[in-house]
């Protein structure tokens, strides 16, 4: 999940290679259903991303 937090960010705002980004405000969600032959498990991680410039 949190590769997938990265590479959404750089779809929209280009590389992160080289920037001094930060993650805060993390939130990881967790979700499973159990029925008797079947699991299901959702796992979303949520974050704002802070670039800091000089």
């Amino acid at each position: 999940a949190m590769e997938n937090l990265w590479a959404d960010f750089e779809e929209q705002h280009g590389p992160i290679e080289g920037r001094r980004l930060a993650l805060t405000n993390v939130r990881c969600d967790a979700d499973s259903h159990n029925l008797l032959l079947y699991s299901d498990m959702t796992l979303a991680i949520r974050a704002d991303v802070i670039e800091f410039t000089e």
